[in-house]
């Protein structure tokens, strides 16, 4: 049965980024340690569970904030997906009130326009039996957990 999981890193002080995240500092200012387990670490533990969240995706919700940051031009690549270096590619859903007029990435991208909820519905219908990751923005998790909808 899809479960629908929060996927975020958070220091131990409550943080998901540096201060001043945009589009050049996707992470904020000083916030890249916060994604090393993922993207530089060597560490058995740290691999097992990255590589279990990626293989269970089935699909992916994020927030439009987020989105910008992973194709805007200091974002992700075409090698890059979630899961980092596992790069899975799954179909991903964006809570926004409006679609970008482009898309850098060549992703399954779909803008839902019509709520959280509406986003997390879609999200499971997709995800094939797997699970559903909601991997930020922390205020799109918030609200998910706010909302009841995560497991």
């Amino acid at each position: 049965m899809t479960k629908v999981v929060a996927d975020i890193s958070m220091s131990l002080d409550g943080f998901v980024t540096g201060p001043g995240p945009d589009l050049e500092h996707g992470l904020g200012r000083g916030g890249e340690p916060l994604h090393t387990w993922a993207t530089a670490s060597d560490d058995p533990i740290d691999a097992a569970v990255l590589r279990d969240a990626t293989e269970a995706s089935g699909a992916v919700v994020m927030g439009r904030r987020l989105f910008d940051i992973i194709d805007g031009p200091h974002g992700w690549n075409d090698e890059m997906g979630y899961g980092a270096k596992h790069a899975a590619t799954p179909p991903f859903f964006v809570v926004t009130h409006a679609a970008p007029a482009k898309v850098r990435l060549d992703l399954d991208f779909t803008f839902v326009v019509d709520g959280l909820e509406s986003a997390i519905d879609q999200a499971r219908a997709a995800a094939r039996g797997k699970d559903v990751f909601v991997m930020g923005g922390a205020e799109v998790v918030r609200q998910c957990v706010d909302l009841g909808v995560v497991d």
